[in-house]
């Protein structure tokens, strides 16, 4: 192996070479680019643990449990973009809080993204510790809000943004607001409780759950504003069983707050 001492010798018998001799010439640039490997081999060592200080000194872990709340990287795509209005440098990419739910290995993760319930896998130099912050977010396009309500979806939603959510039907879309058909359960455990819609009859607060509308009643149905769909909005696409009971990973959408869940009187 050839020594520090040994390079800085031949580094010296530069100074001599006759740079006029062709094979002379040829190898004092081989010693010079070797020379440059070095210095360049040398400064991403120093880059590297420089970065690494720096990261142990903000606090950013190099590993993660389960449970752990985390952020997590998501590129926006053409068709995201489109729909903020925003070019991919003004769009936030980094979602959460993500629930830490698996080790993949030594560098890589899987986790659910809460509000969606979507599962990603990602390398630990695209994830992030969540902390909640009051500031205000940039513009991002959160699937959550931004993709297009469809008819027949069920959503868990607000009448108000501190109210306890109902699970609910979509029945229309138009461009600033979406209607539904509220659905109702008597039972207080997700997983046991079955949603039938919901009825009234017109001028009175009375409601009636059943799969078919009772004789001389509308459907108890709410409009919301899109403009206020943010403040309101708890969860999306939930499955529905034939039992009329939610699917279970519906359910794990929603278990974090299923004692805000709005109880029907028997």
């Amino acid at each position: 192996m050839t020594s520090p001492l040994d390079h800085r010798a031949n580094d010296d018998e530069l100074d001599d070479v006759d740079l006029t001799d062709p094979t002379k010439f040829a190898h004092a640039v081989k010693t010079s680019v070797a020379a440059f490997c070095r210095l360049a081999q040398n400064h991403s060592d120093f880059i590297r643990t420089k970065t690494a200080d720096r990261l142990n000194l903000t606090g950013y872990p190099k590993t993660y449990v389960i449970g752990d709340l985390v952020k997590i990287r998501v590129p926006p795509t053409h068709e995201q973009m489109l729909a903020t209005g925003r070019r991919s440098s003004h769009i936030s990419s980094w979602r959460g809080p993500c629930i830490v739910t698996d080790r993949l290995s030594t560098t890589a993760y899987r986790m659910d993204e809460q509000s969606s319930g979507r599962t990603f896998e990602r390398v630990i130099s695209n994830i992030l510790p969540y902390r909640a912050s009051s500031i205000r977010a940039p513009a991002v396009y959160v699937p959550l809000y931004s993709d297009v309500f469809l008819v027949d979806e069920f959503i868990a939603i607000r009448d108000e943004p501190n109210s306890p959510f109902y699970i609910a039907k979509v029945t229309s879309v138009t461009e600033s607001s979406i209607e539904v058909h509220y659905y109702g359960s008597t039972h207080p455990d997700l997983s046991r409780a079955t949603f039938r819609p919901a009825w009234h009859k017109p001028n009175s607060d009375v409601i009636h759950l059943s799969t078919t509308q009772p004789i001389d009643t509308i459907r108890y149905a709410g409009v919301i504003e899109l403009d206020s769909i943010r403040n309101l909005l708890v969860a999306r696409n939930l499955e529905m069983l034939s039992s009329r009971k939610l699917r279970k990973k519906s359910q794990n959408k929603l278990f974090h707050i299923y004692d805000e869940l709005f109880i029907f009187d028997r």
